[in-house]
């Protein structure tokens, strides 16, 4: 859905911040088709900070299995490392969502099947490497409400994809209700371009009315496959 999104985005800015950035999917997409539309690039994520760190200094060296077998043996030796408190090496932390998709060394399992290929993992990172270099793009790993947020103004625009109410986060630690109404209070009085993607929930339909877009998705946290409907807001554009 990610380049979905970006055609929904501002044509031009100064800052993109991407308040929580992920493994960054939709801030590379934005950088990799469209890099004129803002001026300074900023990623920030309490859990997933170090991966682009370690992405932007690493990118292009790290050696990723290319068979099935090669990856459990990589995901249990790291698996292993985690649960006795190892500090995390730098191919642990780039490796992370090639060899665990659905959640982490201490959450998902393994990957059942290879997914995506050694070499387009390799090629991802050499080239997200590439455009983090380029954009001089700023990494932080910051609690949102840490933000200099009330600094920005209508020339900057802020991405929001937290973690989703009363669902599974996978790595993140689930927000209570109070957390996404301080965030809402937030939006209502931002002077800067936002846009934020959740489930639909009452209480942002009644803070910002109606989603302005929506999709049928996969419901990744259901294991029956079922699909849920993706809606996103937007604010100040």
């Amino acid at each position: 859905m990610a380049k979905e999104l970006v055609a929904l985005m501002p044509e031009r800015g100064r800052y993109f911040i991407d308040l929580f950035a992920g493994r960054g999917n939709v801030a590379f997409s934005l950088m990799a088709t469209h890099p004129e539309r803002f001026e300074r690039w900023w990623l920030n994520d309490i859990q997933t900070a170090t991966f682009f760190e370690k992405t932007r200094t690493h990118g292009s060296l790290i050696r990723v299995p290319a068979n099935l077998h090669d990856m459990r043996l990589q995901y249990s030796y790291f698996s292993a490392c985690r649960k006795a408190n190892r500090k995390p090496t730098i191919a642990s932390v780039l490796l992370e969502p090639f060899l665990s998709p659905r959640g982490g060394y201490n959450k998902g399992g393994p990957a059942t099947q290879i997914a995506v290929l050694a070499e387009t993992y390799r090629a991802r990172l050499r080239y997200r490497q590439q455009l983090m270099r380029d954009k001089s793009v700023k990494i932080t790993a910051l609690d949102w409400k840490a933000l200099p947020l009330d600094r920005l103004t209508a020339d900057d625009f802020v991405y929001l994809d937290p973690p989703y109410y009363d669902c599974d986060v996978r790595a993140y630690k689930p927000w209570p209700l109070e957390e996404h109404l301080k965030m809402v209070d937030m939006l209502r009085r931002a002077r800067f371009k936002w846009m934020l993607s959740e489930y639909r929930q009452p209480f942002y339909v009644d803070a910002f009315g109606e989603p302005f877009h929506t999709k049928r998705v996969a419901n990744l946290a259901s294991a029956n496959g079922s699909r849920r409907t993706e809606c996103v807001w937007k604010g100040n554009f």
